[in-house]
């Protein structure tokens, strides 16, 4: 890619999100990707079932460290269960109309920036070198501007079917920092 053409990239999405797709991302923000959803549910069963045997256990057995035992295992489940299936619901409910708002996103070569599409109007950008890293998963780049906050772009909302152009911009502007997690 020659400096002009550099200079001419535009690339153009709107990302909607709803609350399965905003849940994904808050999944995906608490294990950063690295944790299979099989392995997700298998965790929850196996402290569930933990939970469980260490109950039991306590019945049996007189000794006070089975009680202290089934104590935290049944606040370590309701707590798992709470950020699994809570915390994204009233997450989502407190923040609906600004997650649900379409967001218009335009790549060029130096920054990325959020517009509005009535008035045309400049909400934002941000400069490449600004973004702390970038994720791409089968339907979305992350794109992280702090530890916790993204920018979530949608790969069906891009315009004109330029997918592979925008995955080698942000993997040209991030390299290493640019991280695919399928």
């Amino acid at each position: 890619m020659n400096a002009e053409q550099e200079k001419n990239i535009k690339i153009e999405a709107v990302t909607k999100l709803d609350y399965t797709k905003f849940r994904e991302f808050t999944l995906f923000n608490l294990f950063k990707g690295k944790v299979p959803t099989f392995k997700k549910w298998f965790s929850i069963a196996v402290l569930s079932l933990l939970s469980i045997a260490v109950y039991v256990f306590s019945f049996i057995s007189d000794e006070a460290v089975f009680t202290f035992l089934t104590l935290f295992a049944v606040i370590a489940d309701v707590y798992y269960i709470w950020l699994l299936f809570v915390s994204p619901k009233q997450n989502f409910k407190s923040n609906q109309r600004a997650i649900e708002k379409p967001g218009h996103m335009v790549f060029r070569d130096t920054q990325f920036s959020s517009y509005d599409p009535k008035t045309d109007k400049l909400l934002g950008s941000v400069k490449y070198e600004n973004v702390r890293e970038i994720f791409e998963t089968k339907e979305f780049w992350y794109i992280y501007t702090s530890k916790r906050n993204a920018i979530i772009v949608e790969k069906a909302g891009v315009i004109d079917n330029m997918q592979e152009a925008l995955t080698a911009l942000l993997k040209e502007k991030k390299g290493k920092k640019y991280i695919t997690s399928k």
